[in-house]
């Protein structure tokens, strides 16, 4: 429980006059610890660099006591990026291009593929926005083959694995496309 009220609360330090020791009195030191550990240490007299450098060590030394800093934070930047439509160029490609060189490779070593594959995707949209939506172009006019290849391919191999499958060690085979991002790199 204490995690979802510091996911709730992770920004009331950095855009409210509300405190880490307030939080601590009204919710406890769990949440206002997490909540801590989310919040940026930033000081406004460095570069954007450093301020950035520094909130990252923040949540990674905080991240050593307590793992659920490290889930707020990656679904704060899950939430960024989808909503980074509504922030200047700029800004999106900032915040893409370090969601890319920190977040992505992060999400890979912590082996949580799904948080890593979406995070490429949006950072994709955002840093090689006409290739991606050629891509997504592409990927729309072939889908129909695509979809009878797949499910030819998924039949037949179905016929070879029958005896797993009766056995119940496949329960089910599902296939999926190729991201968008893979793709735009191998056409690189």
């Amino acid at each position: 429980l204490a995690m979802y009220i510091a996911a709730l609360l992770h920004d009331t330090v950095e855009d409210t006059s509300l405190t880490v020791t307030e939080i601590s009195e009204h919710f406890g030191p769990s949440v206002a610890s997490l909540v801590d550990g989310v919040t940026k240490a930033s000081c406004a007299t460095k570069s954007r660099a450093s301020r950035s450098a520094q909130d990252l060590r923040k949540v990674l030394a905080s991240a050593a006591n307590d793992v659920r800093v490290l889930v707020i934070k990656f679904a704060d930047r899950l939430h960024n990026m989808r909503t980074l439509e509504h922030m200047s160029p700029e800004k999106q490609r900032r915040i893409a291009e370090e969601t890319r060189a920190v977040f992505v490779p992060l999400a890979d070593r912590l082996g949580i593929h799904i948080w890593k594959a979406d995070l490429q995707e949006l950072c994709c949209k955002y840093l090689q926005g006409y290739a991606c939506e050629l891509a997504q172009q592409h990927n729309s006019q072939g889908a129909l083959a695509r979809q009878r290849s797949l499910k030819y391919i998924q039949k037949y191999l179905c016929t070879l694995l029958v005896d797993w499958i009766t056995a119940g060690s496949i329960l089910e085979i599902h296939t999926q496309d190729e991201p968008l991002h893979t793709q735009l790199r191998r056409w690189a």
